[in-house]
Formats: structure tokens, sequence, C-alpha cells
């Protein structure tokens, strides 16, 4: 996982407005107010107490900002941002963003479009004549949908760590031969290949560099003067960034700003990535309709919907519309939500990366703290070995990978493809993941007590039933967990 038009004078006012009202924040406080908000001050207490037992004074920490309205509600730093100094982390301080940069690729994308560059109909031939299509016709929509096919070059060892490979056209070059995953608009796959793509369609259509087109049309107009592609900053360096080894905090090796390009090489702040969440709800820099189509799900081939949309998760959470994208890279990880419906908004930023996905989780739950609607705790449980063997087996669900369920231990064991995750009981037929996720499980019998169905509850509280179409499992060979 690791990015001056059609600003009407509304926009404008409101923009210069919003950049008035961040100037004015105190650097290192924490800021609470109960004006006009849904959010009582018990809430933001919950999380501030959640978020200072999570992020120790005396380890790498966090920065979150909490917005309602465009206005910060918590906006507070935790922990250190040089370890080794012990110098602590403030609300302004600089992170990498991880893939939080995909949400800026797009946008930078739509700007083109919108000065008729280019379309997103347009084939990937049109900007790279000699690229191995394989038959196929793969769009500039493809790519920013992650509907693609083409070969995911993160997942190549030889590209990840060939110092050799200097420039974006290097790095292309190394994977574009690779075989295709599947057929354009076939399935979802989330790919940072598409999008490094996108990065190089923008500078040859736009005769600029990647990071010098999106600070001249975004960051520079936004005021968003601490965020840039890294190595071109204009303003603070970011912090340092940590991982984990044998429980002890070590700084992450570094990565090349180009291995992760446009699908993930910006730098930025929480104060910068409001600017630019307030400029999204006033419709800013792009046109009503084309915001319109940012966050509409791409349609498969088959006309199944996607979840996500141009730079966008398109989800829910507790029954909310949700827009998000989160981001891990090199010793950082970051999270951005915005709920629509609730004109909240939720920046959570890391510099420390010892556990996976650790700001998704973390900002879903801060932003179910915030609507009221927290997760529940689920205290685990222990079932005997016969209590467990009953739901082994395969479960369907037309459009979704079939999920295979064994016995793991005390646990069980959820393979779907080549991914894994365990599942803790917290009742008689009732789990959770132990991995931090707010992914639940419902196991269904008939009336002769035997379990004929799973009930996968996500985030949203949207249900999903799968049935059982096999009692004897199939293991999953070679998957891996996560």
């Amino acid at each position: 996982m690791f990015d001056i038009t059609h600003i009407s004078l509304h926009g404008r006012l409101r923009r210069s407005l919003a950049t008035a009202m961040l100037a004015g924040l105190v650097a290192s406080s924490v800021l609470f107010t109960a004006r006009s908000l849904a959010q009582t001050p018990e809430q933001l207490n919950q999380i501030d107490q959640l978020l200072a037992a999570t992020y120790k004074p005396n380890e790498p920490g966090a920065v979150v900002l909490i917005a309602k309205d465009g206005k910060p509600v918590l906006r507070k730093a935790y922990g250190l941002a040089d370890f080794e100094k012990g110098v602590p982390l403030k609300p302004d301080d600089v992170f990498r963003i991880g893939s939080v940069t995909k949400p800026f690729t797009a946008l930078a994308i739509l700007l083109l479009e919108e000065d008729g560059k280019l379309a997103l109909s347009d084939e990937i031939t049109r900007f790279f004549p000699d690229y191995p299509t394989q038959g196929q016709k793969i769009t500039i929509e493809h790519l920013l949908t992650h509907t693609s096919g083409v070969a995911i070059y993160t997942e190549f060892s030889a590209v990840r760590g060939n110092a050799a490979l200097v420039t974006p056209i290097d790095v292309i070059n190394a994977f574009k031969t690779a075989p295709m995953s599947g057929a354009p608009g076939a399935e979802w796959v989330y790919n940072n290949s598409g999008y490094y793509l996108l990065g190089a369609v923008i500078e040859k259509v736009s005769g600029l560099s990647y990071a010098d087109f999106l600070a001249s049309r975004i960051f520079t107009p936004l005021g968003m003067h601490n965020t840039a592609f890294e190595g071109k900053e204009r303003g603070a360096k970011r912090v340092p960034g940590y991982r984990t080894e044998a429980g002890k905090f070590r700084l992450a090796p570094d990565m090349a700003p180009n291995m992760t390009y446009a699908a993930g090489g910006l730098v930025s702040t929480a104060d910068d990535l409001l600017r630019w969440q307030v400029a999204i709800a006033s419709h800013q820099l792009l046109k009503p309709a084309t915001w319109k189509r940012v966050f509409t799900p791409a349609t498969l081939n088959n006309g199944t919907a996607t979840e996500y949309g141009y730079g966008w998760s398109i989800l829910k959470l507790r029954g909310q519309a949700l827009r998000t994208h989160g981001g891990v890279v090199a010793g950082f990880q970051s999270s951005v939500l915005m709920l629509p419906q609730q004109q909240l908004s939720i920046t959570f930023l890391t510099n420390q990366q010892a556990r996976q996905n650790v700001a998704r989780r973390m900002g879903e739950q801060i932003a179910a703290m915030a609507i009221g609607k927290p997760f529940p705790e689920h205290k685990p449980i222990t079932l005997t070995e016969a209590a467990l063997t009953q739901f082994e087996g395969v479960y369907q669900r037309e459009g979704k990978p079939a999920r295979t369920i064994t016995r793991a231990g005390a646990q069980l064991r959820q393979s779907a493809g080549n991914s894994q995750s365990l599942m803790q009981p917290f009742a008689e037929r009732e789990f959770f993941q132990p991995d931090g996720s707010f992914t639940r499980y419902r196991f269904e019998a008939d009336a002769a007590g035997k379990v004929v169905r799973m009930v996968r509850i996500d985030i949203g509280d949207e249900e999903e039933v799968y049935t059982r179409i096999s009692d004897a499992p199939v293991r999953a060979a070679n998957a891996t967990s996560r």
C-alpha cells in the first residue's frame, strides 16, 4: 500500500476562511470544542485517552486531527517524533503518507481531463505506445479504479530492491513485461502499478514533473505548504519513521521516492490534509459533477459494483457513508476518513510501522467513537474442539471468493484466495478477528442444528451471507496471513 481551475468565488471565499482558521491553530495544543458539534466532550476525551494509551510518551507516536464542518475539534500529537533524541511529536509535523498519495494522483488526472488533455477512456498505449497490453484494452479509468489487470510491481522483489531503477520509466520498464494478473475490468485488485503508470501519464501530458504538477495545481492553490513529493519539499522536512525488530524500535530502512512515486511518494501534515478535505467538501479544483464521479464506485465488466472510485474507497462505517484511504510505507502509516453525512473528517498519521494496518483500524475506531457508535469490545471465550470443528467447511456467496474455514488450535482459520485470517470466538457461534479489525462473524444452523450459513458483518454493519457448500474443508495451500 504505499496520490487554479474551476474555483468559484464562493469556493475561494470558503478556502480563504478555512486557511485563516487553520493558520490560527496553536501548534502543540489539544483543542476541544462542543460548538455546533455532534461530538460530545466525553466522546472526544475517550478518543484522547485511547490514543494516549496506545502511543506512549517514550515511543514513536501519532498525530490525530478530527474536524467537524471543516473546523478542528481534536488536534493533538502523541509520543515521539525522534525516538533516538527523545523529541516529542507536534501536531504540525510532516509524515510520509504512503498510499494516501493515490487520491492526489487521481485528482491530477481529473484536472487534466477537465483541461481537455486526456480522457479516462484513453488506452494507455496512447501514452506508452510500446506497452505490451497482451491484446487487452487497458484504459486510464482501469488504472484509476484498480481494475487494469497490469502486473503489480510491489510483488516483485527484483523491482522493490533494485537500486539501478532510478527513474519512473526504469521502474515501468521493469514490470511492464510481466504477465497480467487478469483481464481489464474483470476484477478489482489493489494495484500500485496502476497509479505508478498514472504518474508517468501526468508527466507526459502536462510537460511537468509529477512533483511540479501537483505543487502548481493542487498544493499551492490550496495553501498546502508542507505537502510535496518527498525530496521536493518547500517547507519542513519529515520526521523519522520506525519499525520494530525483536520488540525494539529501529529506524525503518529508507526508500527512494521513485520506488513509490505516484502510488505513495508524498509527504504531508494533518493540517494540510484537512485543507484538502475542506476543498473536496466545497467542490474546489474540480467541477461538482467530476467530484461526484470521484466518489462513485467503479463497475466491473459483469455489472458488479466495486468499493472503489477514483482514488478513494467508498464504504460504510456503522451505517454511515465513508470515503477513505490509508497508506503504509517505510516506517509510516496513515489514514484519512471523511463521513459526508456527518460533515466529519479524521486524519491519523503515525511514524511507527509496528503493526500492519494499524492506521486504518485506528482511524475506523476513532471515527466510530466520534459519531457516537463505537465498535463493541469482544471478550474471547474458549470452545471445545468439537464445537469448533462443526464450523469447518467451504462457504460461498455469489460474486465473492469462497471462504474456507478450518480449525486452528483454539481458533478458526479463514482462507479466501491467497489470504488468511484468524477468527476468535466470543460467543457460542460468534467470532471476531483478533488482528484488530472490526469485522465479525455469526454462524447459523438449521432446525437439526447443523451449521449451514456464515454471516460476515463488516465495519458498515452490513451483513454478507455465505452459504455452506461443503462439509469437508479445502485447505488453502501457500496462503499468506493478513
